[in-house]
Order: C-alpha cells, then sequence, then structure tokens
C-alpha cells in the first residue's frame, strides 16, 4: 500500500515540475506580432524594409504601408526606403507607427533602370535624364 503512495506521489511531482519548466520556457522565449503602419511626408510608403537589428528576420510593408513581423519586447527595429533616412525604433508593444524623414541628398546617388535601382557609382552604361516639363509637353490626352 505504502508503496503504491509512493509512486502516485512521484509520478506528481514529476508531472509537477515537468509542466512547471515548460511554462518558464515558453514565457522566457515568447515572441509577439507587432503591426503597425510605417508613413513619410504625409504618405503612405509601401515596400519599405523592416528588420530586426542584428538578426537576419525581417518584412516589408504592403501597399497601404502596414507591416507585420515578430519580434520581442525590447527588440530594436530597423526602417529603410529609398529616399528616407533609416531610422531605429525599440519596440514597446503590439503596435508601431512609424513616420520616416525624407533624406533628399541621397537620392542623387540613386539610379532606377527599367529593371531595378543601383548606386549611381555601381552602373554601367549611358544614362540620361528625362525632365517633367518635357513629359507633360509629350503628354496626348483621349477624351
Amino acid at each position: 500500500m505504502t508503496k503504491l503512495i509512493i509512486s502516485k506521489f512521484s509520478i506528481t511531482t514529476f508531472l509537477a515540475m515537468l509542466v512547471l519548466f515548460c511554462s518558464f520556457t515558453t514565457v522566457y522565449g515568447q515572441q509577439s506580432k507587432v503591426k503597425g503602419t510605417v508613413t513619410g511626408d504625409g504618405s503612405l510608403l509601401p515596400g519599405v524594409t523592416v528588420a530586426i537589428k542584428g538578426q537576419q528576420v525581417g518584412s516589408v510593408t504592403d501597399f497601404d504601408g502596414n507591416f507585420e513581423i515578430s519580434a520581442n519586447k525590447d527588440d530594436v527595429l530597423v526602417f529603410s526606403y529609398i529616399g528616407f533616412k533609416t531610422q531605429e525604433v525599440t519596440v514597446t508593444g503590439s503596435t508601431l507607427d512609424v513616420n520616416l524623414v525624407s533624406d533628399v541628398s541621397k537620392l542623387d546617388e540613386v539610379v532606377v533602370v527599367g529593371y531595378g535601382s543601383v548606386k549611381r557609382k555601381d552602373l554601367t552604361g549611358a544614362v540620361s535624364t528625362i525632365k517633367s516639363e518635357e513629359i507633360e509637353k509629350n503628354q496626348y490626352y483621349f477624351f
């Protein structure tokens, strides 16, 4: 009879310790979804790169400037976009709205080509510039 009571006590203790151990590991390594919107100069920015600093985890904003990424509290998110200053923001909650500041000086270094964009110094080939006045002069309106 005492052997049966000891074995029930051992099993109960083992299961309690197992549950306690599992709950500590899930709380310690728990990541949450961080959602938010990225704007710049008053407009929503699609295609902004959102990455966790020091890790190879990232996301990109959708057409409406919205993003979602799994991150821990106190992780630092890095937001980068062509023509805007890179901004680092610390995760404090589950929602995060970021407003990027434009950086016009960096736009001179980027050349947009038909298949992407490259830095001017890395471009091999001819570059021509067309001004908006030329485009407006040659527009055809169909009504």
